[in-house]
């Protein structure tokens, strides 16, 4: 038993330095043991004098994997970043169960049945456990400066649009399941304010667009309007919406005389049911406006996408030749004429330079 637990005990050693010291790409290997030989000890029936080993084992590599993960997230390694929570909720119960294997095998009196060997390696392996949460949790997760003041564009939250859009049961649990809504129509704002408009919002829950946005590009000056749909099915522009949508058009028209002239509607959800390019088109020959939807991912991508504005002529044409449904290729085209155009204006700018020396 001697020699089994100096082993068992060595292979935890290797297996803690590799994972702690792997490249993000690779935390989730474990050293000596493939995905689906450690997927058969997890689920393997436990032999009385080995039982402690196998359970040790699964929670001690949960311990370093989820760990490993969290290091790296808060050292600025976005790859894992969406499953945050995920790795704290399986480095905290992983720290657990190490500690039930203890509970377990180990009575108040410090005896073992095991010995006194296992009994010092299950210990060993708890403080170490604990020992390596305490050192992610010490870590910031996003640091943030005292002289910084929070603002507007502080509660951008991209990764949470879509979200937000399909009201998650996330974001009712953070939210409240009234507020969803209202949260959603304000993350769109401040993502198409970004684009480089300026974005007004009406009233919540009224029978009146969501928000009225006015580019900011005197090249280009144009309004649309936005409409923000959340909801758990897809959208399918019940008649109450087109009513509500066709007259507030025509108060538009008839009251914004001084804003720039009005280009399209712009309905933002989660998903659009099938069918909804005929109503859209329909819609949009009974108003003379043409009427479009995107899903709020598109948004979200588009801006993540993108360093600064948008020019608001190259959005308003990709929008606008879209049918019905502005798809995730119009909002790539988007990305890749402005990269050219960033492109030929470093070109623009590297021959002035080499030409001034």
């Amino acid at each position: 038993m001697q020699r089994l637990v100096m082993i068992v005990g060595g292979f935890y050693s290797y297996a803690a330095h590799q994972i702690t010291h792997a490249a993000p790409s690779h935390i989730m290997s474990i050293p000596g043991c493939t995905p689906d030989q450690y997927q058969e000890l997890a689920e393997a029936e436990g032999d009385g004098e080995v039982e402690w080993s196998r359970s040790l084992l699964k929670h001690y590599v949960g311990v370093l994997q989820a760990a490993g993960a969290l290091y790296a997230i808060r050292k600025g390694d976005s790859q894992f970043e969406a499953y945050a929570d995920n790795f704290e909720a399986i480095l905290i119960t992983s720290v657990l169960g190490v500690y039930h294997v203890l509970v377990n095998h180990v009575d108040p009196q410090g005896n073992c049945r095991m010995g006194m060997e296992v009994e010092f390696l299950i210990r060993k392996i708890l403080g170490h456990s604990l020992h390596i949460q305490e050192l992610v949790f010490s870590w910031p997760m996003r640091p943030w400066s005292e002289e910084h003041t929070r603002g507007a564009f502080s509660s951008l939250k991209l990764p949470e649009l879509h979200l937000l859009a399909t009201r998650d049961e996330s974001m009712k649990s953070r939210y409240g399941a009234r507020r969803v809504e209202k949260i959603f129509e304000q993350q769109l704002a401040l993502v198409v304010q970004s684009l480089g408009f300026y974005v007004v919002s009406t009233r919540t829950g009224e029978a009146t667009v969501d928000l009225v946005c006015i580019s900011s590009d005197p090249a280009s000056p144009y309004t649309f309007l936005l409409e923000a749909k959340s909801s758990t099915h897809p959208y399918e522009l019940p008649t109450d919406d087109r009513r509500a949508l066709s007259e507030y058009i025509d108060d538009v028209r008839a009251n914004l005389t001084t804003a720039p002239p009005l280009a399209f509607v712009l309905i933002v959800g989660g998903s659009a049911k099938e069918g909804i390019p005929a109503k859209l088109n329909r819609l949009e020959l009974d108003s003379g406006v043409p009427i479009r939807f995107t899903s709020a991912q598109n948004l979200a991508s588009l801006r993540e996408a993108l360093i600064g504005p948008t020019p608001a002529t190259l959005l308003k044409k990709c929008i606008l030749r879209a049918k019905g449904v502005v798809t995730t290729q119009e909002f790539q085209d988007i990305h890749k004429e402005v990269e050219a155009r960033t492109a030929a204006q470093e070109r623009l700018v590297r021959s002035f330079l080499s030409g001034a020396r």
